[in-house]
């Protein structure tokens, strides 16, 4: 593979390109914000682009800042993936053929729309930050690349809604980019809740047979009074180790996980530490008027049995809905 290095003025973007074998790409920035979102977006009608190994390091520095850069968990761990149109070959792990190095490597082949791949970045405002990434395209025009960097800002500070504002490095043209609802196409329901009178913490488990080699377990929340919570969150092939990432929330944060609040929703979701079942924290969830998504993709072996257990708690009357699909 091509070991050859482009670098840009902070700017990347790519329209129509021929085919071409892996490549560096490398970029400054100067962060203005203590959180920055780094986002790729992806179309590609003919085939594939693959990515792997990135790196965001302060200037002059070894430290990768990046969570799973070279996507070598097997899993999206630390990312966002966004399909908002349903595009067909939408991103997800490649095991071997779109490795840059290591197993694993990211390939996208978004179909007529764009999809989105982003992460969160925890930095220091007034510093320059070197990007680098490697970039292959398998496939002809019609195709375009996008990387895309700038400040992350919640809307609403007394809560987690996934609103943010980023500036395209190659203009200062700004841009709002929303997290989209999971795609629910072939989803299987586990639970659904509508106008529940309050309840305790309750414990929920069932049964599902994996259809794929990357599965999403999505939570659905809407609570017009009061709030849900959500607690220990547990996937399971027999006594298997655990495939969900911080079921427990005890990382105080949701950087494994994505939080969808497509309709900027009030009282979106939220790390709590007034609702735990165990622990330190739990998900506290009163989006209205209208539901948020709460979701995470992990690894599976497609045809096998898993276990999914979570415990549940409702703190108000209606109206209100909580649902539980999987695919």
């Amino acid at each position: 593979m091509s070991n050859s290095t482009k670098k840009f003025n902070n700017s990347i973007t790519l329209e129509n390109s021929s085919p071409f074998n892996y490549t560096r790409f490398s970029f400054i920035y100067h962060v203005t914000s203590n959180r920055t979102l780094l986002s790729f977006a992806f179309r590609q009608e003919p085939s594939y682009w693959c990515l792997d190994d990135i790196t965001v390091k302060l200037n002059n520095t070894n430290t990768n800042i990046l969570v799973n850069g070279g996507f070598e968990t097997g899993v999206l761990n630390g990312y966002s993936i966004c399909n908002q149109n349903s595009s067909t070959f939408s991103g997800g792990i490649s095991p071997n053929q779109c490795a840059h190095s290591g197993q694993y490597g990211f390939y996208d082949g978004s179909y007529a729309n764009f999809d989105y791949l982003w992460q969160v970045l925890t930095t220091i405002a007034g510093k320059y930050y070197e990007i680098n990434f490697w970039l292959l395209n398998l496939g002809l025009k019609p195709n375009s690349f996008k990387a895309t960097i700038g400040p992350y800002i919640v809307s609403d500070e007394s809560t987690t809604t996934t609103h943010a504002t980023t500036t395209r490095v190659s203009t200062t043209t700004q841009s709002t980019t929303h997290s989209c609802p999971p795609s629910l196409q072939n989803a299987t329901r586990l639970l659904s809740i509508v106008n529940a009178a309050p309840f305790n913490y309750t414990y929920y488990s069932y049964t599902y047979v994996a259809k794929f080699s990357r599965t999403t377990l999505i939570f659905a929340f809407q609570h017009e009074p009061a709030w849900w919570c959500l607690d220990d969150i547990s996937v399971r092939m027999n006594n298997s180790d655990e495939y969900i990432v911080d079921g427990s929330f005890e990382s105080g944060l949701l950087s494994s996980y994505s939080l969808c609040n497509p309709w900027d929703s009030s009282s979106s979701g939220e790390i709590a530490t007034q609702c735990i079942k165990t622990g330190s924290y739990s998900y506290l969830d009163g989006s209205y008027p209208k539901s948020d998504y709460l979701s995470q993709i992990f690894s599976t072996q497609p045809h096998y049995v898993y276990k999914i257990s979570f415990w549940l708690r409702n703190l108000g009357s209606k109206s209100n809905s909580m649902n539980v699909t999987i695919y």
